[in-house]
């Protein structure tokens, strides 16, 4: 059951990002099964404009695997994925400024009970 606190930090998340962030189209990605015909599936999207906090990642994270250099860190408040029905998957796809980038990893912040945010590494391509 969430606590007292997780509304308001849900809540704080959320007017923090939309104080301090940037627009980008968050593109949740529907993949079909196995086709037939061409061996591959089919794949459906949505975008979404949403608000995110963007950061450069601090060069002693960069392991040169899982975060490598021009990586970035997005937050994102949990409120905002919700109200558009997002489930976040490294599947999704982020366009900032037109540039395309894949989820490599997604972490989520919870305040008790309840993700109040969650933190994207995103790397440029695809």
């Amino acid at each position: 059951m969430p606590g007292a606190l997780d509304s308001r930090m849900r809540n704080s998340a959320f007017r923090m990002i939309r104080k301090y962030g940037k627009t980008l189209t968050y593109t949740a990605v529907t993949s079909a099964g196995y086709t037939s015909g061409s061996g591959f599936g089919s794949e459906s999207t949505s975008d979404t404009s949403v608000i995110g906090f963007i950061q450069k990642i601090e060069a002693n994270l960069i392991d040169g695997t899982n975060i490598q250099r021009g990586d970035l860190r997005v937050m994102i408040d949990a409120l905002t994925l919700d109200t558009n029905s997002i489930t976040p998957s490294q599947e999704d796809r982020m366009t900032i400024d037109s540039d395309i980038y894949k989820i490599t990893m997604i972490e989520p912040e919870y305040s008790g009970e309840l993700v109040a945010y969650y933190t994207f590494f995103i790397r440029k391509g695809q």
